[in-house]
């Protein structure tokens, strides 16, 4: 969307009154965040995205109503009149510019957006605010889980809400994670995924999904409950590459010193070696620390990456270390 910050709507009025006013107060709510809407009477060829019409409202509860695309445009009818559901017209016109926005520049249905449920009928100021702000953010493409902690002891307080007004008071536009697990295991959603989170830094925030839990596991360990929602989310987003914070910032022991590196990506991989257990068998093996190569057999099980590792030409292993390395190792 950064490439395409201005709309164009032609307009053709068959009501009674003026929408000039409503047009000006469109145009301010839009341009406070960077966008530019303009509106003109004659086809002036200035590549319209929308006709809007204008009406007089014959019934209590009219509003805006977009149509589908037709001969490129969208068609935008507007009544004028008292609305059941809005406080006032100008909020009903930006509501409908604001989804065709999503629609034109491929950003989604928003209403099937997390958060969209708050676009339903009439207007609502907040949920508009919050889809321009995230509009604006950098796309996300990505192709890894990165795993938190939010470094607070377990509490029954709402700590999703505590959190995100915190990142909000940063000045950001939203939770800096996409998803947020409670002790409860309640899964809460952060900011839209299709765009950068704010939660890893190396360029990482705009190619992952970024999963806080509640709770300081350099002191405690996660609830079961969260176990198990993290486990259906990791399954759900479907990547291979899963880790904690610290794999990708080593400053930080996020998420937590009670937890191996491999810990979120083991719930996912029953019978599977994680990094962890790769890196630990390779050094066993080879009497080196491992290399960039070592790390692409995780997620196969040890029969398969022990016939890849026999494949070196460093291979020197015998029966008995590798029924030492299964017995002791607990790698099944």
């Amino acid at each position: 969307m950064e490439k395409n910050k201005k709309v164009n709507i032609l307009v053709t009025n068959e009501s009674s009154q003026s929408p000039y006013e409503i047009f000006a107060a469109t145009k301010k709510f839009f341009k406070e965040y960077g966008y530019e809407i303009n509106f003109y009477e004659r086809n002036e060829n200035q590549g319209f995205h929308a006709h809007l019409l204008i009406r007089d409202n014959t019934y209590v509860g009219g509003g805006a109503r977009i149509q589908e695309k037709k001969d490129g445009w969208y068609q935008l009818t507007y009544y004028m009149g008292k609305l059941r559901y809005a406080p006032t017209l100008d909020s009903i016109l930006t509501h409908e510019i604001l989804h065709l926005f999503f629609q034109e520049f491929g950003l989604g249905d928003i209403h099937k957006c997390p958060g969209g449920e708050k676009m339903g009928q009439g207007y609502n100021k907040e949920a508009m605010e919050y889809w321009l702000k995230n509009a604006k953010l950098r796309d996300n493409k990505p192709n890894k889980s990165i795993v938190h902690h939010n470094a607070v002891k377990r509490c029954s307080l709402d700590r999703y809400t505590i959190d995100k007004n915190y990142h909000l008071s940063l000045g950001w536009c939203d939770l800096g994670y996409h998803f947020y697990i409670e002790a409860s295991g309640e899964l809460k959603i952060g900011r839209w995924l299709q765009k950068q989170g704010a939660h890893c830094l190396n360029g990482e925030n705009w190619r992952s999904a970024g999963i806080c839990l509640a709770g300081n596991f350099d002191i405690e360990l996660p609830t079961k409950k969260q176990e198990e929602t993290l486990k259906k989310l990791l399954i759900e987003l479907g990547f291979k590459t899963i880790g904690p914070h610290r794999c990708w910032q080593p400053n930080k022991s996020c998420y937590g010193l009670k937890l191996s590196d491999g810990w979120a990506e083991k719930l996912i991989m029953t019978n599977k070696l994680t990094r962890d257990e790769i890196v630990l068998l390779y050094e066993l093996i080879f009497h080196r620390l491992a290399d960039s190569n070592a790390f692409s057999y995780t997620g196969h099980d040890l029969e398969f990456v022990l016939n890849e590792f026999k494949k070196s030409k460093e291979w020197d292993s015998d029966d008995e270390i590798l029924t030492l390395i299964k017995n002791n190792y607990n790698l099944k």
